[in-house]
């Protein structure tokens, strides 16, 4: 009851909410857990938690280092942009924001981020845990990877921000991860 998860969605732009393959093993241990899909991720959920808590437990720091950075990016547009623009034109002035706590790192963004992307971030970051948050302060829909935009499919089909715009947002995301560092 102390405890409060802040729920985010990390990087998931190219990753699909059902299982692709396994499907019949994951149905079946479900069924025999007697859980519905979503009890099922709920019970995952619930366990990392736990997990997590428990080392978070031992290892409370009372003065946390706390950093905040915020940009503004001008985004090159995609040629063949088809996605709705919302408000104002979202590919100039995209909002992002990294925030240190400590040795984690919060960095957002506003697309439907491509896990490629989350995982450049989060392999050159310097904090020991970095969190990547999607569709924050804003939607502008996804940002595939160039392999994406090749193999075709919806999410790699309809966006405004392509391959070389989301190459820019881990730039410049890991550049302000890095001054809260300074």
């Amino acid at each position: 009851r102390e405890l409060f998860v802040l729920p985010q969605c990390a990087a998931a732009g190219d990753q699909s909410p059902h299982y692709v393959w396994r499907s019949r093993a994951e149905q079946i241990m479900a069924k025999r857990r007697g859980l519905s899909s979503r009890q099922e991720i709920a019970r995952r959920i619930a366990d990392a938690v736990e997990d997590g808590a428990a080392i978070a437990g031992k290892h409370i720091e009372t003065r946390p280092v706390f950093r905040h950075a915020a940009a503004r990016l001008d985004l090159p547009a995609h040629s063949e942009a088809t996605m709705p623009f919302h408000e104002t034109d979202p590919l100039e002035g995209v909002e992002i924001h990294a925030i240190r706590l400590g040795d984690v790192v919060i960095a957002t963004n506003p697309f439907e981020l491509f896990i490629d992307y989350g995982m450049r971030m989060k392999a050159r970051s310097p904090a020991v845990l970095t969190f990547v948050v999607q569709i924050a302060c804003h939607n502008l829909g996804y940002l595939p990877t160039a392999e994406a935009v090749a193999g075709g499919g919806y999410s790699a089909e309809k966006f405004a921000v392509g391959p070389e715009g989301g190459q820019r947002l881990v730039e410049e995301t890991l550049r302000l991860i890095n001054g809260l560092w300074n």
